[in-house]
């Protein structure tokens, strides 16, 4: 008689498909755009005064904006 084996999934991710350069790489690329705000602070701070609260104020506006839209095609 045969042992009865579970069945392997075929979901799920592959083991050691990815070298660490390329894993490192994608992190990089998926953090990227939120540390760009993040450093040029300063930049935006120089360029704008003490007109930098207004501007990220705006900024934030625009944005709760976008993600009202986005919850009503969401839902």
């Amino acid at each position: 008689m045969s042992e009865a084996r579970p069945k392997q999934s075929v979901h799920g991710l592959k083991p050691d498909c990815l070298p660490f350069s390329e894993v490192l790489a994608q992190s990089v690329a998926v953090i990227a755009p939120t540390t760009i705000p993040a450093s040029n602070l300063g930049l935006i701070f120089a360029l704008s005064g003490n007109g930098t609260w207004l501007s990220f104020l705006l900024g934030m506006i625009g944005l709760v904006f976008v993600s009202i839209n986005i919850n009503q095609f969401a839902s």
